[in-house]
């Protein structure tokens, strides 16, 4: 039987020492190794959960060795301090963990660049009873959806690093130069396609997720005010709670507006109020852009339309065929919103916005 007989012997002598066994005694269980237990969902709940989150989000660690491709087992490099640990989703080498036996700021860390961060969320609420007399934004009645990612995003922030091929200018020789770029994101995948439009090309050598979470600032703010925030939220997040309460604001905001920021590659929260996302369109947007999205509020407001639900959607080649001149462009770049009830009428600027609507579409416009 050459290689197969020793197995076969283990094999019998195992069979026969367990028959022999369950004859003595029949009641007799197997016994099994005790389960890995994940204890991430018990410790969201206690008092110093926040403060490992926050660090494990905010400190300078970086992945320096990966042994799966699951992202289960690393090693992980705090920059602050220049440790290197040995980390699993279930185990840390660190000494708050050997102290506590509970996730830890660098198991924390790995979860959320593995994909794993909703083991760490807590459910939006559905109420929430507030003695205080003061407006608290309900989000949880315009959005009941799970976090997009860390965070509550239709965009996120990557940096890519590619090369950039051409011809020198100065040696007229090709060249194949490294170059990183921000670029706002659903995924890797489409990051890559982001920074392509950029003009970076392959090979990709680096496509980093960037975890942008609250200011502590932010964070002492809703606190103070007594605003509810899931775990995850962003700097951005916060900043569309805070919004909305600054201005009593509970409107949800129209699923067009999310639509047409995403296409605009501009990244709002989906917390965020219809003129937040407006304002945050318009203040990403390059010069080109803006002069399309003025001519485009111009156009909603003649026609009595809320911007985003117009026959002619943006963008489109009416409005971004319109063409200012220096001194309206000067206007309209100097604004510092372009919600359409906040344009002013007699400007030079809105006039010329209207005769060229006329012009390209006299079928709409009277």
């Amino acid at each position: 039987m050459g290689f197969f007989k020793p197995l076969f012997s283990a094999f019998t002598s195992g069979s026969s020492a367990q028959q022999s066994d369950s004859q003595s005694n029949h009641n007799s269980s197997p016994v099994y190794p005790p389960p890995v237990v994940d204890k991430s969902t018990i410790f969201v709940g206690r008092s110093d959960f926040s403060s490992r989150l926050r660090r494990a989000r905010s400190e300078p660690m970086e992945i320096v060795k990966c042994y799966d491709n699951f992202g289960s087992e690393v090693d992980l490099l705090n920059r602050k301090s220049g440790n290197v640990y040995h980390v699993t989703e279930y185990s840390c080498e660190c000494e708050d963990f050997k102290k506590t036996n509970l996730p830890c700021k660098h198991m924390i860390f790995l979860d959320l660049h593995s994909g794993r961060y909703m083991k760490y969320e807590k459910p939006i609420p559905r109420y929430f009873d507030s003695d205080s007399s003061e407006f608290i934004p309900r989000y949880w009645d315009y959005y009941s959806g799970s976090p997009t990612g860390v965070g509550y995003l239709n965009l996120y922030p990557y940096t890519v690093v590619g090369r950039i091929h051409g011809v020198s200018e100065k040696t007229g020789k090709p060249t194949n130069r490294k170059k990183s770029a921000l670029v706002y994101a659903i995924s890797k995948d489409d990051a890559i396609l982001a920074a392509q439009s950029l003009g970076l090309d392959s090979p990709f050598s680096s496509i980093t997720n960037l975890d942008l979470p609250p200011s502590d600032r932010q964070y002492s703010y809703l606190h103070g005010v007594g605003i509810p925030h899931p775990n995850l939220i962003t700097g951005t997040d916060a900043s569309a709670l805070l919004s909305r309460y600054e201005d009593s604001d509970n409107s949800p905001c129209p699923d067009v507006l999310f639509r047409m920021a995403t296409s605009a590659r501009v990244s709002v929260s989906y917390f965020s109020s219809a003129n937040t996302v407006i304002n945050r369109f318009w203040h990403d947007s390059s010069d080109v852009q803006k002069c399309a999205l003025f001519c485009y509020s111009v156009y909603c407001r003649e026609l009595s339309f809320d911007f985003g639900f117009s026959p002619l959607l943006y963008p489109h080649e009416v409005f971004s065929s319109y063409s200012p001149e220096q001194k309206q462009m000067k206007y309209i770049l100097a604004l510092e919103s372009i919600i359409p009830h906040s344009l002013s009428k007699r400007s030079s600027a809105y006039q010329s916005a209207v005769l060229h609507l006329r012009r390209r579409i006299p079928y709409i416009f009277p």
